[in-house]
């Protein structure tokens, strides 16, 4: 798994942003949460299998910055919102 934001958790070069925002929380194999700017190579995180349809518990093999120059942020209930690029992939549940 790569997690990309900027090298320093620092602000990206004006007109620019990373896929997550770098407060983003991630969720951890204990369940806890880690914000994406905290994340290092060889933290342990869950992940999406697409194929399985399952989370499982992924390791960190690089951390890089590409960087964006558009995002969007998604409101969701209970006062919750996400901003990403349009090129980041959400999982939706498919059945609601």
């Amino acid at each position: 798994m790569k997690v990309q934001y900027t090298a320093d958790g620092g602000t990206p070069p004006c007109g620019q942003t990373t896929c997550l925002d770098p407060n983003t929380n991630i969720l951890l194999p204990n369940y806890s949460q880690k914000k994406i700017k905290h994340l290092k190579a060889g933290d342990l995180i869950m992940s999406y299998d697409p194929e399985y349809k399952s989370f499982d518990t992924d390791k960190i093999i690089e951390v890089k910055s590409i960087l964006h120059t558009r995002t969007y942020t998604l409101s969701l209930q209970d006062n919750i919102s996400i901003t990403l690029t349009a090129e980041h992939p959400i999982k939706l549940d498919e059945d609601k």
